[in-house]
């Protein structure tokens, strides 16, 4: 039997949103149901005959909304499994909300999470079958006893256990002040996440049958058949489109490459040209500037010659000059030895006169005269005459001198012009 718990109902054309209520004894199923319809249970004819061993349904409108609440029985443990009796009365809750639920609520007091609540989710599947956990929330109820801390911030220091539980629930949790139930927020925050987790779900839950498994399991069968031809079609497709891009990237490949070589061979024909006509016309500035230098080495070589022969010229001028001063000074000295022997010869004869003992003393006086004046007079020429010669000398070393320095200068002219032709030549070469 099932309990049928009053409350207002009127027909309206709100939407309608189907919730059971799960929990251990003590979770609060019951306050969590008034506050979600907003009435209170406690002055209803039929809830102090209630049996906490049965379902209790519930209707109602909230927040624009009409809902459908079941309270699951109690829940008894034996042995760590959902007694026999009680699991039997939970999986009614499904026949009470008719076209099936579009959520179950798990209730889990703050601080009160056991080892208990963390087998619930696998009693869940047993009971309504696998995919009932999409279709879970996990509602923690005393949210007073957080005292102003966040869900997150009390998961963080809850037991791991508990996320664990919330992760197979599809990470979905809300939190309930049931000692504020004048706190509609709260209740259309729920709602809100109730009608999120049906559009994702696209429905609410229906347990599936024997037959209808079967048949899911044949179209998921036939549907990973079909997959299969798909993704094996699909390589297929996809390998020869590969190949087929493949041999048209090689093809491009290839008509790039000859694009490639032939435009190289063409720049390097231009290179090459290019370089070879540079190539001709260094080598034709290159003969111009040699035959230029060739010209300049000629030139330069008539001028050494026409130096050469100004310089055999001067050389020959020079030993002229020499002999002519030779012969001339021979001649001055034969000139001279012969004005000496004839002094000599007149000396000879002043002697003889003196050898005859002339005794006249004017005689003598006279002769003495003579030789004195004589003597006086030759010494005076002899003083002259040097002294003209000396002259004569010292202007013919003066002309030596000079020609000596023009042979010289001549001389280094020379060398210079034979340096110049050694530079041309090394430059030639």
């Amino acid at each position: 039997m099932t309990d049928v718990l009053p409350g207002s109902h009127a027909g309206t054309p709100e939407p309608e949103l189907r919730l059971v209520l799960l929990g251990t004894i003590g979770c609060g199923k019951t306050l969590s149901g008034d506050t979600l319809l907003g009435q209170s249970s406690s002055g209803s004819p039929s809830s102090s005959g209630s049996s906490p061993r049965l379902c209790q349904l519930r209707r109602g409108a909230s927040e624009g909304r009409r809902l459908t609440v079941v309270e699951a029985p109690r829940w008894y443990w034996s042995g760590g499994h959902m007694e026999a009796g009680v699991r039997k009365e939970t999986e009614r809750a499904l026949e009470l909300a008719a076209q099936g639920p579009h959520a179950f609520l798990l209730l889990v007091p703050v601080g009160q999470f056991t080892e208990v609540e963390r087998r619930v989710p696998a009693e869940l599947e047993e009971v309504f079958g696998e995919g009932v956990l999409k279709h879970t929330l996990v509602l923690f109820t005393c949210g007073d006893y957080l005292m102003g801390r966040g869900a997150g911030q009390y998961l963080e220091g809850e037991d791991p256990g508990l996320r664990e539980v919330i992760d197979r629930c599809g990470g979905q949790y809300h939190v309930i002040n049931n000692r504020r139930p004048q706190d509609r927020e709260q209740v259309r925050e729920l709602l809100e996440k109730v009608e999120n987790m049906v559009q994702k779900n696209r429905g609410c839950y229906i347990r599936q049958n024997t037959l209808q498994r079967e048949m899911e399991e044949q179209a998921m069968g036939r549907e990973r058949e079909l997959k299969e031809n798909v993704d094996k079609q699909a390589r297929e497709r996809e390998r020869e489109l590969k190949e087929k891009v493949d041999e048209q990237a090689r093809e491009r490949e290839r008509e790039l490459k000859e694009k490639v070589d032939e435009q190289a061979r063409g720049r390097e024909r231009e290179l090459k040209e290019k370089v070879e006509e540079q190539a001709r016309g260094r080598e034709r500035e290159l003969k111009e500037k040699v035959e230029e230098q060739a010209r300049e080495l000629k030139k330069v070589e008539e001028q050494a010659r026409e130096r050469e022969r100004e310089l055999k010229k001067v050389e020959e001028q020079v030993r002229e000059r020499e002999r002519e001063l030779k012969e001339k000074v021979e001649e001055q000295a034969r000139e001279r030895e012969r004005e000496l022997k004839r002094y000599k010869v007149k000396e000879e004869k002043e002697t003889v006169l003196e050898s005859r003992h002339v005794t006249n003393t004017e005689a003598r006086r006279y002769c003495g005269s003579q030789k004195r004046e004589v003597t006086s007079n030759s010494a005076i020429e002899r003083r002259r005459e040097e002294e003209r010669e000396e002259i004569k000398r010292g202007e013919e070393s003066e002309e030596m001198e000079n020609w000596k320095e023009e042979l010289e200068k001549i001389k280094k002219e020379r060398d210079e012009i034979m340096k110049r032709k050694e530079r041309l030549h090394l430059t030639l070469l």
